[in-house]
């Protein structure tokens, strides 16, 4: 048994972590346009979403991130219209985004629909060097000096295009959806600082039952 947990804890130390880059929310279940183009008209009416999430409170420098996005169904050219307005704050980093969305509906039986959705936007992503403490910096007396040339000392920002992709399934008693962010996996950079871009994906499902 010794032997069997000795090695579990060597082949963890070997595991690769990844961090997620995408911002994290709760209740996705009242904001499925904010992760997926394809929703964009499938509430049947004019839609507007604001959320919000602030992990660990107390801790400085904690992520904070907000969104807020609108979207209605288009019924003359058969699909809906939608924008997203984005800012994601981590500690020094921060990345705001805009993205306008519209999809294809087509109907699927007597009461589905499936949908098509691209949406397209601009992201800035920028760099606060005056929240960053590294161990051989000196910040005595107000300045600055990371000892650390890959580091800005003020604030720096680049921005890119993006883009992202889904497609959703609504019916009468389930619905389904998949998406695509990041399609474009930007490269962005500054100075000697470059930030890749993520490709992230979503998959949703979800039914109704009739009790009584």
């Amino acid at each position: 048994m010794n032997r069997l947990f000795t090695l579990l804890i060597f082949c963890g130390t070997l595991t690769v972590g990844v961090a997620q880059q995408a911002p994290q929310y709760s209740m996705y279940l009242f904001n499925k346009f904010g992760f997926n183009p394809a929703y964009a008209g499938l509430d049947h009416t004019l839609s507007i979403t604001g959320v919000s999430r602030w992990q660990w409170v107390n801790l400085q420098g904690s992520p904070q991130t907000q969104q807020v996005n609108v979207h209605m169904p288009l019924y003359l050219v058969g699909g809906g219209l939608g924008m997203t307005f984005e800012n994601d704050q981590l500690g020094a980093e921060q990345r705001l985004a805009f993205s306008l969305a519209y999809n294809y509906q087509i109907p699927v039986g007597a009461k589905g629909i499936l949908s098509f959705g691209l949406s397209a936007g601009y992201l800035q992503y920028s760099l606060d060097g005056a929240k960053i403490l590294t161990p051989g910096g000196d910040y005595e007396g107000g300045q600055i000096d990371h000892n650390d040339q890959l580091l800005p000392v003020g604030k720096e920002s680049t921005s890119a295009p993006t883009a992202h992709a889904g497609i959703y399934y609504q019916g009468e008693w389930l619905e389904a959806g998949f998406s695509a962010v990041n399609l474009l996996e930007t490269p962005l950079g500054f100075g000697g600082f470059d930030y890749q871009l993520a490709r992230s994906y979503y998959f949703n499902l979800g039914g109704k039952l009739a009790l009584g």
